[in-house]
């Protein structure tokens, strides 16, 4: 009999499978907008307790058979969680962005899934005693979604914030970050946020000078900002807030990190220049986002690697043309 990793063939695929569907089934009717009320992908329900059942799945069917390791438990959800996370975005019900924040996750949980399975069939349950497990383990995710609609996500605002140093006068760099003259693609790392698809920047126009001027922010994809001057102290300091634009396209951003959308928004950037010497600066660049999900904690990690990865990019493009001249 044909076996695959110490297992029967048909029994090991039968594990991933039936895990792969469940997670299916689960991101189609989170993702139902006719039931928001009840279910929601940007829940614990969802991001946290699905990955646990479609670990449990794979390790319970299998354990129910095999004597299989705690590396077994811990390893062997990792196929079927990465396999569903494939398959979601080859349905295109997933963005490239929202895969990748949920895979470290997905991968974590579901280990924990296949644990509890693994610690269960230690057990040496009744067929009954199985079925009953397996079948609320299935169902209590749906369970306490509705539950969980009715507490509303804390708001959480968070500070990225970047620095670079620049061999140039003030003058100069002051020059390039009150507004930005169009970037040509070489001026630009291939970053890894860009790799995902986040718009790169195109340029930054100024309407009027001092506090109450506009800057518009034009990324690719058709991406506005409309930025107003706060804060204006010249060849030292310039603060704005920031507002998206009504008519940004819907396909630019995944629905789930869309700026000033339901989970997340940029408040505020602030350029600041701090002298070491008359022809040295550090240029700090610092961003005020919102989150308001009921896992901030996570969100937060990952909005401020992707900010301080754009922010980066920016501060470069400044320090390149600032010490040109």
């Amino acid at each position: 009999m044909k076996k695959i990793a110490g297992y029967e063939a048909s029994l090991f695929y039968l594990s991933i499978s039936l895990g792969i569907i469940y997670g299916l089934f689960a991101r189609f009717l989170f993702g139902l907008g006719a039931l928001s009320e009840l279910f929601e992908i940007m829940s614990l329900s969802f991001i946290f307790f699905i990955p646990v059942v479609v670990g449990f799945i794979t390790v319970f069917i299998l354990s129910g058979k095999y004597d299989i390791s705690i590396s077994g438990w811990i390893f062997q959800p990792w196929s079927t969680s990465l396999l569903t996370i494939a398959s979601s975005l080859v349905l295109a019900w997933e963005g490239i962005i929202c895969a990748v924040v949920w895979v470290p996750i997905f991968l974590i949980m579901s280990s924990i899934g296949g644990i509890i399975a693994g610690i269960f069939q230690k057990f040496r349950l009744s067929q009954k005693s199985k079925t009953f497990v397996l079948t609320s383990f299935i169902i209590f995710p749906f369970l306490i979604s509705p539950l969980e609609q009715q507490i509303e996500p804390l708001e959480k605002n968070s500070i990225a914030k970047t620095q670079i140093l620049i061999n140039a006068n003030a003058q100069s760099i002051w020059k390039h970050i009150k507004e930005v003259p169009k970037i040509s693609e070489d001026e630009l790392e291939n970053s890894f946020s860009y790799q995902l698809g986040f718009p790169k920047p195109v340029e930054a126009k100024l309407i009027g000078e001092g506090v109450g001027s506009i800057r518009e922010a034009i990324f690719k994809g058709d991406v506005l900002f409309i930025e107003e001057v706060t804060e204006w102290i010249p060849y030292k300091k310039i603060s704005f807030s920031i507002t998206p634009a009504p008519d940004i396209p819907p396909t630019t951003f995944d629905q789930h990190v869309v700026v000033g959308g339901k989970y997340f928004d940029v408040l505020q950037g602030t350029y600041e220049l701090e002298r070491i010497s008359e022809s040295k600066f550090i240029l700090h660049l610092s961003s005020e986002h919102k989150l308001s999900t009921r896992f901030n904690w996570y969100t937060q990690i990952w909005t401020n690697f992707f900010m301080n990865d754009i922010q980066n990019n920016i501060l470069k493009v400044v320090k390149k043309r600032a010490e040109s001249e």
